[in-house]
């Protein structure tokens, strides 16, 4: 366990600022795209593959992520996942033939992890019990708050600087980060004895006894039908609007979703347990769903509810992660699990609603949240009754 820093609330915010770096690797190439495209002669799936690389590692190795973390420290991984990354976008920064640029991408996906494992555990570890649930909602917003900003700074950064100038300015961000944490995160005590090597055996055993514990998977097993939606709306909701709507819905969506994680997700916080705050969110969203069948002509202001209620869900589930688990080493896990559940999602939903969309019919949309609020609220319910067992 280590030690609490002089001034917490000023080091969690620093830590979470270093969330936000770490969806700006996501973020960084996504609203870069029509420049990728005159620089690299590859299709639109290789191109596309700039941006599924990083969340492959996280996908393959969420797990794998979190026991490494918690055996080697959470102090060392977070730095380690900084400097790293930063070197990456140095490199990047240089525009690199599109192998080499594409390899880049896989070690970066290696620090994403590193990060986004190892710094939620050190927020919920520095906060105290009454601001823990708004500290672990403010990380739930760290993806939203930081494709906001770049949306916001991308456009006059590649005009006058290209993309390279882009990447550049995020591998020098992440570097400074490194050195802020480096001076004012508290190091662990040393260990005397070092923790004997997992084999491939124990590696299956490690993923096998964190998905079999209702404790452990819970925020993980919830937080996945999230990710499935939250992705694919953002990417197919603006395409049935008109163009001048979905200008506006692309900016406001994820900007509501972090207003309502913000408020009313902290409220409903103070007033009940994480686990029951993700059911409601599920609820919510599945009746917000129907939205989309009572008007289908006014798509863009279902759009705006359907994704602003979401951002109670992330709220819940980062919330339950701490409560749940209230140790260093189960929250390292259950974290590493909650990001390879996260990838699992985000890499699943946008292709799932595509087909249910292939008639270009909106009905689809009610029909894919109503489904997947619908199983997140059975399977959080069942995790629940287990743990209730137990």
């Amino acid at each position: 366990m280590s030690a609490l820093p002089k001034y917490p609330i000023a080091v969690i915010l620093l830590i979470w600022l270093a969330g936000l770096g770490a969806a700006a690797q996501f973020g960084k190439l996504a609203v870069a795209f029509g420049a990728l495209r005159q620089i690299y002669d590859v299709s639109e799936v290789w191109l596309g593959f700039l941006m599924s690389s990083v969340g492959v590692v996280g996908l393959v190795f969420g797990v794998v992520g979190g026991v490494i973390v918690d055996r080697i420290g959470l102090r060392k991984m977070l730095l380690l996942g900084l400097l790293v990354s930063g070197f990456i976008s140095l490199l990047q920064s240089l525009m690199p033939v599109y192998p080499v640029l594409l390899a880049s991408r896989f070690v970066e996906g290696i620090a994403h992890l590193v990060i986004v494992v190892a710094a939620p555990v050190l927020v919920a570890q520095y906060a105290s019990d009454r601001l823990r649930p708004a500290f672990m909602t403010l990380w739930g917003a760290f993806f939203g708050v930081s494709y906001a900003v770049i949306a916001v700074i991308a456009g006059p950064v590649i005009a006058r600087f290209g993309v390279g100038g882009l990447i550049f300015g995020h591998g020098i961000y992440m570097l400074i980060l490194a050195l802020i944490l480096l001076a004012v995160l508290p190091t662990a005590p040393r260990q005397r004895d070092q923790p004997p090597r997992l084999s491939i055996k124990d590696w299956v055993t490690v993923h096998v006894q964190i998905y079999r514990s209702p404790w452990l998977s819970a925020a993980a097993l919830g937080f996945v039908w999230y990710t499935m939606m939250y992705i694919a709306l953002l990417a197919y909701l603006p395409d049935f609007m008109t163009p001048k709507e979905a200008a506006v819905a692309s900016g406001l969506m994820p900007l509501l979703s972090i207003v309502v994680s913000l408020t009313l997700g902290v409220w409903m916080l103070s007033r009940m347990g994480g686990v029951r705050v993700v059911i409601w969110g599920f609820a919510l969203m599945g009746v917000a769903g129907f939205l989309v069948l009572v008007a289908p002509a006014s798509l863009f202001w279902a759009a705006l509810v359907i994704t602003g209620i979401s951002g109670i869900i992330p709220s819940g589930s980062f919330s339950s992660l701490s409560e749940l688990n209230t140790s260093e080493t189960d929250r390292a896990y259950a974290m590493g699990a909650m990001a390879q559940m996260g990838n699992v999602g985000t890499t699943c939903g946008a292709p799932l609603l595509a087909a249910l969309l292939v008639t270009r019919n909106p009905t689809a949309f009610a029909i894919f949240i109503a489904l997947c609020s619908a199983i997140g609220i059975c399977v959080v319910a069942w995790l629940r009754i287990r743990r209730s067992r137990s």
